[in-house]
């Protein structure tokens, strides 16, 4: 007997789909954290639609290959290398962990330039990156992925990681999130225990954001937001606390900059990887100074993952309005859809204005 309890499922969330752009605008996306690939070894990931092979040289150097075979398209196996080579389980043919093909078994030569598609790829802060464009795969990134100097020069180290696990939604609401600014105390206005969704009784969260583009990086938008705790009531400003969102594109990579005066900072990074049309794949990585007590970096980063699952749950459900009904209390809603509409088609770190329409 046929199974098909899951069909009306599949078809809203096809009808869900339509009603957004494209799953996956041109950006940096998370493939793998840096310690889940060895040296010598390649690890398969399947993403925005195509199969990746993340290979690791014996140097230490990370690249990002398509991830089947360029003879009849073999899927490139996973697992340590031999010889140096990953070697092709239909034909024998042996691929350079740069995507080189190194040697065919039964040619008396190999063709020149014969090579498995090399992406653009970053490895930065215990994470391995990869540029996509709609363009194809020789289009350069058009912007950077920035480093952070704090980082670089060991002021903040490596706190810890979570895995946010699959959350059903279109990368484009959670940058829309940002200048959505009356969302705040509708959705966050309780505080939560930390890492859960278990109300903390008598004690709310006020928050006052600010969402603006940088002035400089045209690919970079800002959410700065202050919180202040209230306890039956009464509002304790002396225990607010000022984070600053750094969106890195279209809301594939976003960095939490959270410093609290006389403890230390933290920097968390929060990525999404789509891996269909409505399926992103979500993860946190976060970083702090020694001076910062691990106790209270645990409590920022708990907060903030109570605080996005109360997020979660609507973008779950929801679809995408083109056109919709605003105030002008809505605010920059509709700045932010013009913004996110430059990472789709040819756009440039140069590009001076985003397109104005949206590409649907």
């Amino acid at each position: 007997m046929s199974n098909t309890s899951s069909a009306p499922v599949l078809e809203r969330e096809s009808e869900r789909a339509a009603t957004y752009p494209h799953p996956h605008p041109n950006a940096w996306y998370h493939l793998l954290d840096s310690e889940e690939v060895a040296r010598g070894s390649a690890k398969a990931v399947n993403a925005l639609g195509e199969r990746f092979l993340v290979t690791r040289d014996e140097a230490g150097t990370a690249r990002v290959l398509d991830g089947y075979c360029p003879h009849l398209g073999a899927a490139l196996p996973e697992g340590r290398m031999k010889d140096g080579c990953i070697s092709c389980p239909f034909h024998g043919w042996q691929i350079a962990p740069t995507g080189a093909v190194a040697h065919i078994p039964y040619a008396e030569r190999v063709p020149k330039n014969l090579a498995v598609t090399c992406y653009p790829s970053r490895e930065l802060d215990g994470q391995i990156f990869v540029w996509r464009a709609q363009h194809g795969s020789e289009v350069a990134p058009a912007f950077p992925l920035e480093s952070v100097p704090d980082i670089e020069s060991g002021a903040l180290r490596a706190r810890g990681t979570y895995d946010g696990g699959f959350v059903r939604m279109h990368l484009m609401e959670f940058i829309e999130n940002g200048p959505d600014v009356h969302h705040f105390q509708k959705v966050h206005a309780r505080l939560h225990l930390p890492w859960t969704r278990i109300n903390v009784p008598g004690l709310g969260v006020a928050i006052n954001p600010r969402w603006h583009l940088d002035d400089d990086r045209t690919h970079v938008a800002w959410l700065r937001t202050y919180a202040t705790v209230s306890a039956f009531g009464r509002r304790f400003d002396e225990i607010g606390a000022t984070a600053d969102v750094e969106f890195l594109g279209p809301g594939s990579v976003a960095r939490f900059h959270f410093e609290k005066p006389g403890l230390g900072k933290l920097l968390l990074y929060q990525t999404h990887t789509p891996v269909s049309p409505l399926l992103q794949r979500v993860r946190f990585r976060w970083f702090a100074s020694d001076s910062l007590p691990r106790f209270a970096s645990w409590w920022v980063v708990g907060h903030w993952i109570s605080q996005w699952r109360d997020d979660v749950q609507i973008w779950e459900s929801k679809i995408h309005r083109k056109r919709p009904h605003l105030v002008k209390e809505d605010g920059q809603i509709l700045t932010m859809r013009k913004w996110f509409s430059r990472f789709y088609g040819e756009t440039s770190a140069a590009t001076p204005r985003p397109r104005a329409e949206m590409p649907y």
